[in-house]
């Protein structure tokens, strides 16, 4: 990552201050095909199905009027500090290392709609997805 290219990474850092609480915010995370291209919100939206359940039902795909995907992934983000921070507090001053992005945060926002789609059956998954607007499953 680009951090790490500059010599400022997690294990740069790590040896100077072992209790350091490093956060990194990525478009898809530090592993695997899509690690080094860039993070959009409205990528995360339309990669992660936001947008195929978002807007009329049978209108387009339709992305959220705001850039909510970077706010979650803050969010999440912010969590994950304070949970850094009290770990610290209580195991000797330990420091973490925090990775999140914007594809994994936008599928935990799916809550209910992804895991009616992971535990419906093959034939149900393979249709297309309805759009719902204001509608709530």
């Amino acid at each position: 990552d680009y951090a790490s290219s500059m010599g400022l990474g997690y294990k740069d850092i790590r040896p100077l201050n072992q209790g350091i609480i490093y956060a990194g915010i990525s478009g898809f995370g530090t592993q695997g095909p899509y690690k080094h291209l860039p993070g959009y919100d409205i990528l995360a939206q339309a990669m992660g199905g936001l947008m195929t359940i978002t807007g009329p039902e049978n209108g387009p795909p339709t992305k959220v009027g705001v850039a909510v995907v970077d706010v979650v992934t803050g969010l999440y983000t912010h969590g994950a500090i304070l949970a850094a921070l009290r770990h610290r507090d209580l195991h000797g001053g330990q420091g973490q290392e925090i990775d999140t992005n914007l594809l994994e945060s936008q599928l935990a926002m799916l809550i209910n709609v992804a895991s009616a789609h992971i535990n419906s059956p093959k034939d149900v998954r393979e249709r297309p997805y309805k759009r719902m607007g204001t509608a709530h499953p």
